[in-house]
C-alpha cells in the first residue's frame, strides 16, 4: 500500500478497541435520527479517543437541520473525534448534509458524505463504494478523481455479495447473507471468476429463466481494490470492519488450550511409538490447518482449522520436541530446552517478513495462508526424520545420577497421576498461569502502548512506523532471553531463574509505566521481551527437576494448561484495566494490574524455594 494512504475502519465496542490498538482510525456508528427528528447518541465505546463519530439514518428526518448538526458537532467535539461520518443517503437529508457541512467547516472538523449527498457539501469528503455491477473500476474512479481530486475522494472497502438479474442497466441489487451465498453456490454448483475490471469475483447462473449475475468481495479482492485505489491516487480508504473480528476474539486461546490438551496425550504416545512418527503427524496436521484457513468463508471455519487441526499439531509437534530434549541432554536440561524454544521464536521473526513482503502481495491473504500450510508441512516433517529418542537407561558421560534414579526429580519420578495428586503440582501450575498473564497482559500489545506513550497522535505515519520496530525489538529480546536463561538455569537451578525472570519482569513494567521518552521505553521493552521469553525455557526443566523426566511428556503438557489459561485471563482483565479516554495514561491501569499479578507469582516462587530448601535441610 502506499505510505500516504488513510485507512478508516468502521467499527464499535471491542472491535474498535482492538483496530486502535493496531493503529487505525476507527469510525463508530453510535447516533441515530429518530422518528421524531431528534439526536440520539449512545454512549461510546473504549477506544474512542481521537475517532470519527458516525451518523446513521434511522427512518426520520430531522425537523430542525442546524440545530442537529450543531448538536452532532458539539458530540464530536466533547469526545475529542476528529471528524464525523454521515451515513444516509436520502434525498430529503440534503439539507441536514448542508448544515453539517457548514459547522463541521467552521469547527475545522473532517466530514464524510456519500457520493448522492456530495453536490450538498463542498468542502467534505465524499464516499464512493467500489461495488459496481459493471463497466471499469479503474475508469470509475478515475472519473471522480478528476471530478473531486485525491484530497477529497474516499473510497468505501466492503465485503458486499449482491444478486444482480440480468441485464443489469443499474448499479444496484439484492444483497446476500453469507447462508444465501452459501446455499446459491451449492445449489447451481457454479465456477468463480474473477473479472480485473471489477476487482471482485463473480459467478452467473438461471433461475426461473432468468439470468443472474453475482458479485462478491473477499480478502484477496479487498486487496486488490485497494492496490489499484492506491495507485490511482486515493488517498483515504474507508474499510467497513469485518464482523469476524469479534467472532474470531477467542481463536487464539481456544488454540493453546487444545495445543496443550494435545501435549498431554502426545507425550504418551510419543513415548510408545517415539517421538518420530509423533511429529510427522504433528506436520500433516498444522499443514493441513494452515492451508485450509485459507480457504475458510466463516467464522466457524477457521476455529476448525486454525483453533483445532493445526493447534492439534502445534500440540503434537512442541511437546515430543521439546521433552526429548530433557531426555537427551538430562544433565544441561536448562540449555536444551533454551536451544528449542529459541528455534519457536527464531522461526516466526524470520517467517513473518517473508509473509509480509512476499507471500501476501504475490498470493493474497487467503493465498499466503495456503502457501505457509504446505511450507509448514514440508520443514516439519524433514526436521522429524532427525528426531529419536535415547535408549533407556542412557546417560550423558560423566553424568552421576542422583540417589531417586537417573530420572528422579525433587519429589521422586512421578507418573501424571502420582504427579496431579502433590499440592507442589498445583503451586507450580497457578505460578505458571500468574507468570505469564502478567506478560500477556502486555507484551502482545508493545506496538500499540509504544504509540499511546510516545505520539500525541497514535495513528499517525510515525506512530504506526515505530510499531514495526517494537514489535522487532521484542522478538529479539524474547530470543536473546530464552537463550541466555537456558544456560542461567543450568547454573543456578530454575527456581532461582524464575525468581529473576519475575523480578526482571515487575522492573520491566514499573518502567515502562513511566516510559514517554523513546529511549526509556526501548530498556522496557528489552528487558520485558527478555524476562517474558525465558518462561517457558524454565518450566519444562522445572517440571522435570520436580517431578522426574520418566513421564515428562505428559507431565509438562498437563502443567502448560497453566500457560493456556493465561490466555483465557488476560484479555477480559485487559478489557476492564484499558482506558483510551486516559490519553498517554491509556496503559496505566493495566500495568499496575501486571505488576501485582507477577509479584504474586514472586510471593509463590519464593515460597516454593523455602519448602524446598527445609525440605533438604530435613
Amino acid at each position: 500500500m502506499a505510505s500516504n494512504t488513510h485507512w478508516i475502519i468502521a467499527a464499535a465496542g471491542a472491535d474498535a478497541q482492538q483496530t486502535r490498538q493496531a493503529g487505525f482510525s476507527c469510525v463508530h456508528f453510535c447516533s441515530r435520527l429518530s422518528e421524531e427528528g431528534t439526536f440520539s447518541l449512545t454512549a461510546l465505546p473504549a477506544g474512542s479517543r481521537g475517532d470519527y463519530l458516525g451518523i446513521a439514518d434511522s427512518r426520520g428526518i430531522p425537523k430542525h437541520c442546524a440545530a442537529f448538526a450543531r448538536e452532532a458537532v458539539c458530540a464530536a467535539q466533547n469526545r475529542h473525534c476528529t471528524g464525523i461520518l454521515a451515513d444516509f443517503e436520502r434525498p430529503l437529508l440534503q439539507e441536514l448534509t448542508a448544515c453539517l457541512d457548514r459547522e463541521a467547516q467552521q469547527q475545522n472538523l473532517t466530514l464524510f458524505v456519500p457520493l448522492p449527498l456530495a453536490d450538498y457539501a463542498p468542502h467534505a469528503q465524499v464516499i464512493a463504494d467500489t461495488v459496481i455491477s459493471g463497466g471499469s473500476l479503474e475508469e470509475y474512479f478515475s472519473d471522480l478523481l478528476s471530478r473531486f481530486g485525491e484530497h477529497r475522494l474516499a473510497a468505501q472497502l466492503t465485503c458486499t455479495c449482491m444478486d444482480f438479474p440480468l441485464p443489469c442497466p443499474s448499479p444496484s441489487g439484492t444483497v446476500l447473507t453469507a447462508e444465501q451465498f452459501q446455499a446459491l453456490r451449492t445449489a447451481t454448483g457454479s465456477a468463480v471468476f474473477f473479472s480485473r475490471e471489477l476487482c471482485a469475483k463473480y459467478f452467473t447462473y438461471t433461475k426461473d429463466d432468468q439470468a443472474h449475475f453475482v458479485l462478491f468481495d473477499d480478502a484477496d479482492t479487498l486487496q486488490a481494490k485497494a492496490q489499484l485505489l492506491t495507485r490511482l491516487g486515493v488517498q483515504c480508504l474507508l474499510a467497513v470492519y469485518p464482523e469476524w473480528s469479534s467472532a474470531l476474539t477467542w481463536a487464539f486461546p481456544v488454540f493453546q488450550t487444545i495445543m496443550a490438551v494435545t501435549g498431554i496425550f502426545a507425550g504418551r504416545i510419543s513415548d510408545k511409538i517415539g517421538p518420530r512418527n509423533v511429529v510427522i503427524a504433528a506436520a500433516v496436521c498444522y499443514g493441513v490447518g494452515w492451508f485450509m484457513s485459507g480457504t475458510v468463508t466463516e467464522p466457524w471455519q477457521f476455529y476448525l482449522w486454525f483453533s483445532l487441526v493445526a493447534a492439534v499439531g502445534n500440540g503434537l509437534g512442541y511437546n515430543p520436541a521439546l521433552t526429548t530434549g530433557q531426555k537427551w541432554f538430562i544433565d544441561k536440561k536448562g540449555l536444551a530446552s533454551g536451544i528449542t524454544l529459541a528455534a519457536s521464536t527464531a522461526g516466526p521473526a524470520v517467517l513473518s517478513p517473508v509473509l509480509a513482503s512476499l507471500l501476501i502481495p504475490s498470493l493474497g491473504i487467503f493465498g499466503a495462508l495456503k502457501a505457509l500450510g504446505v511450507i509448514f508441512f514440508v520443514m516439519i516433517a524433514a526436521s522429524a526424520l532427525f528426531l529419536k529418542a535415547p535408549e533407556a537407561g542412557w546417560l550423558p558421560e560423566g553424568f552421576e545420577a542422583p540417589k531417586g534414579g537417573a530420572h528422579a526429580g525433587t519429589f521422586g519420578d512421578l507418573t501424571p497421576g502420582e504427579m496431579v495428586k502433590t499440592p507442589r503440582f498445583w503451586v507450580l501450575i497457578i505460578t505458571f498461569a500468574f507468570a505469564a498473564t502478567a506478560g500477556t497482559l502486555l507484551v502482545g500489545k508493545v506496538a500499540s502502548i509504544a504509540a499511546v506513550q510516545l505520539f500525541a497522535d497514535p495513528t499517525s505515519a510515525a506512530a504506526v512506523a515505530l510499531g514495526g520496530v517494537v514489535v522487532s525489538v521484542n522478538t529479539c529480546a524474547n530470543l536473546v532471553g530464552r537463550l541466555s536463561f537456558g544456560q542461567i538455569i543450568d547454573k543456578l537451578g530454575a527456581y532461582k531463574s524464575l525468581l529473576i525472570s519475575l523480578i526482571v519482569t515487575i522492573v520491566a513494567l514499573v518502567i515502562m509505566s513511566m516510559s514517554f521518552t523513546q529511549s526509556m521505553f526501548f530498556v522496557a521493552l528489552a528487558l520485558l521481551g527478555f524476562s517474558f521469553g525465558a518462561l517457558l525455557v524454565i518450566y519444562p526443566p522445572l517440571t522435570g527437576g520436580a517431578f522426574g523426566t520418566s513421564n515428562i511428556g505428559v507431565n509438562y503438557g498437563i502443567m502448560f494448561l497453566g500457560y493456556a489459561a493465561s490466555t483465557w485471563i488476560s484479555q477480559p482483565i485487559t478489557a476492564v484495566l484499558y482506558h483510551a479516554e486516559a490519553g498517554s495514561a491509556a496503559y496505566q491501569q493495566s500495568f499496575y494490574g501486571a505488576i501485582v499479578i507477577a509479584a504474586i507469582a514472586v510471593v509463590l516462587t519464593v515460597y516454593m524455594m523455602v519448602s524446598d530448601s527445609k525440605k533438604k535441610s530435613a
